[in-house]
């Protein structure tokens, strides 16, 4: 997360809100391809990152008010939500994912295997819908474990 203006290898990412989240996608000979700046108002938080062999970065982290991503409206729910990102090759956006409820959620890691699809691990507090599947936590926080498909839909 930055707060301010970061540079990378010449490309400069400003900051939008308190935090946001920034990803970079660096050539094997260590020179930067590319970078996005993402945020709002608020403050959001990356968490992980996945790579998905020749083929896309999946992306996950925290957030704390409504934004837009790329013309996408991504809500929040509560205090803190879920959101995951993946993205092409060459830095654009493919789609964009909302998980959480109205207290705290978070994700701690992603991973994307040869297929594409992600599996996603945190914790959540009161209840929490993940793709239209609602849980309700047994105590203060509860882990989860997600998988989403290579289209963003969760996998049952």
């Amino acid at each position: 997360s930055i707060g301010d203006t970061a540079e990378f290898d010449g490309t400069e990412l400003t900051h939008v809100g308190e935090r946001d989240v920034y990803v970079a996608h660096y050539r094997a000979d260590g020179a930067i391809q590319w970078g996005v700046t993402e945020g709002s108002g608020g403050t959001e938080v990356g968490a992980s990152i996945s790579w998905v062999e020749n083929e896309a970065l999946i992306v996950t982290g925290r957030f704390e008010r409504s934004w837009t991503v790329d013309n996408t409206v991504l809500g929040s729910e509560g205090s803190t939500d879920i959101f995951i990102f993946r993205y092409d090759l060459d830095g654009e956006l493919i789609w964009a994912r909302t998980a959480g409820g109205p207290g705290s959620d978070a994700p701690r890691a992603v991973y994307a295997d040869e297929n594409g699809v992600a599996l996603i691990t945190g914790f959540f507090s009161d209840t929490a819908e993940f793709d239209g599947v609602k849980r309700t936590s047994n105590g203060e926080l509860d882990a989860f474990l997600v998988r989403y498909d290579m289209f963003g839909f969760l996998v049952p």
